[in-house]
């Protein structure tokens, strides 16, 4: 859901984890959902720093943790 915060895990791509690393997505790293593209094509987060946007293949390798 849009608004909602959640801590990166790990990632299950190697390749797609040295792109989002190379861009300061680490594991720990609190991100928070801004707003989804209208037809599924991406998503646009939230960094503590910075707002990242993320093909919706890139982000199915991202294993995240619900921040309650």
């Amino acid at each position: 859901m849009i608004g909602e915060t959640a801590t990166i895990n790990e990632f299950s791509n190697g390749f797609v984890a040295c792109k989002l690393m190379s861009m300061g997505l680490l594991s720990g790293t609190a991100i928070t959902l801004v707003r989804k593209s209208p037809f599924g094509g991406a998503y646009y987060i939230k960094t503590e720093n910075h707002y990242i946007g993320l093909r919706t293949n890139e982000a199915e390798h991202v294993l995240l943790t619900k921040n309650s």
